[in-house]
Formats: structure tokens, sequence, C-alpha cells
């Protein structure tokens, strides 16, 4: 009785809309107004992965590892093309954006090791993720950073 209730709503609701209204144009509009945020995630995570595989590049000595290294910069380069501004954007703020990618990372590990049943190895890696967000300003706003990246980077997918 009450599904037959909501339909009714909806209809009436729906009666009251424009007959040439575009549903998908209004998803699709809506859609480009909210940023993926998910997607500046993953630009930013491949700036820093960018810039950790070119130091190690510059130090690397072995041919055959920097060939390797050369394909892996290659790769992130060609996955996120946005890396770069996403850098930029975040350039007075690049330290703690390193940071807080290792500590993601360092999150993720402790996932696998749990789910492996690995408490020992679980436990160090919460004691580095600890240790680093000590090293974290106080004040720091995440969602504040999320919202900066989102409104800088608008159109990343």
């Amino acid at each position: 009785e009450e599904a037959a209730e909501l339909i009714k709503k909806v209809e009436a609701m729906r009666a009251l809309l424009p007959a040439d209204l575009d549903e998908g144009a209004l998803i699709e509009r809506a859609a480009a107004a909210v940023p993926n945020v998910t997607a500046v995630w993953f630009q930013l995570v491949g700036a820093v992965d960018i810039e950790d595989t070119q130091a190690a590049l510059a130090k690397a000595t072995d041919g055959e590892e920097k060939k390797q290294l050369q394909a892996k910069l290659d790769e992130l380069q060609m996955q996120t093309p946005l890396a770069e501004q996403v850098k930029e954007m975040f350039s007075d703020q690049w330290e703690l954006m390193q940071q807080v990618v290792a500590m993601d990372k360092l999150s993720r590990r402790i996932h696998v090791a749990e789910e492996a049943g690995n408490q020992e190895e679980a436990a160090e890696l919460i004691k580095k993720v600890e240790a680093m967000r000590a090293l974290l300003p106080a004040d720091l706003d995440e969602g504040a950073l999320i919202e900066r990246a989102a409104a800088a980077v608008p159109n990343v997918t």
C-alpha cells in the first residue's frame, strides 16, 4: 500500500514537470558540475609517484633498473596527464600532500595485512601511520583540501 502511495506522489510530481524536460541532459549537467574528487586524488597520487620515480631514476646506476624506472615513469605520465597541474595547484603545500599520499598508501597496506591475517605487520604499519599523522598540522582541514582540489580541477574524469 505504501508503494502505491509513493507511485501516486511521484506521478503527481512528474505531472508538474515540463513536457519537454530532457532528464538525461539534466543528469549530464549535474555530473559536469560536481567534480570527481576520486579522479583528482588519482592525479595527485600520480604526481607524487612521478616525482618519486624521477628521483629514483636520477639515483639509479644500473642500466636495467634505469630502463624499468623510465618505463614506469612513462606509464605514470600517460595515466595521470593532469599530475603536473595538480602538483602546481598544491605547490604551497606539496610536502603535506606527499605525506597524505604516503599515509594513504600505508593505510592500504594495513588493510591488506589485516585481510591476510598478518597482525604483526598491520600493527607495525599502524605505528608508522600514527607517527606520520602526528607530524601533520593540528589544524589540517582535509575537507578544505579536497574542495580546493575539486574546485581547481573541475573537468577531471
